[in-house]
């Protein structure tokens, strides 16, 4: 296992790939890790991997000796690394506050609406208000960013935690 504050993220981004008749889609297949803001000592690195479709089996094969913390997306080729009977012990999974909030953030931007839409923008208030939850989460982050891993938890548990359970609570309600 390894030890905080090492994590890594990994995305997966279509590529156009020349073919003898068209052009086909291949995926790049991003892992970067960037300790930096939280005073790790390992240098940033970004490693990338091509792969001629989205099967989960290459995420799995490039991950089979990782075993710490990954932040992925939902999407469900990471399950498999994450499965408690794993060969190796389960990755630790990170969940990203940005993927939680696109969708509220999208029903809440006015500007972007109007560029779209002829006519009146429609906001939803419910968005509104969850934006702004999540956004009193991200300024937590903002504010424990360059500290200790020990700051940063104890700040997490202090004011994060509250917040994440009244956002639950009026998510709930």
């Amino acid at each position: 296992m390894c030890s905080p504050p090492s994590a890594s993220t990994a995305t997966t981004r279509p590529v156009p790939v020349l073919a003898k008749t068209k052009t086909d889609v291949g995926r790049l297949l991003t892992y970067v890790r960037d300790d930096r803001p939280f005073g790790g000592p390992a240098p940033p690195a970004a490693l990338f991997h091509y792969s001629r479709d989205r099967r989960a089996e290459h995420q799995v094969g490039h991950l089979t000796d990782y075993g710490c913390v990954l932040q992925a997306d939902a999407y469900a080729r990471y399950n498999a690394l994450f499965r408690v009977d794993r060969s190796r012990s389960p990755l630790i999974r990170a969940l990203c506050w940005a993927h939680g909030r696109r969708k509220f953030f999208e029903l809440a931007d006015v500007a972007a609406q109007l560029k779209r839409r002829k006519g009146a923008a429609v906001i939803s208030p419910i968005a509104a208000e969850a934006d702004r939850h999540i956004d009193a989460i991200f300024d937590v982050e903002r504010a424990v960013s360059g500290r200790s891993a020990a700051e940063r938890l104890a700040m997490r548990q202090e004011i994060t935690a509250p917040l994440v359970a009244d956002l639950e609570q009026w998510l709930r309600s």
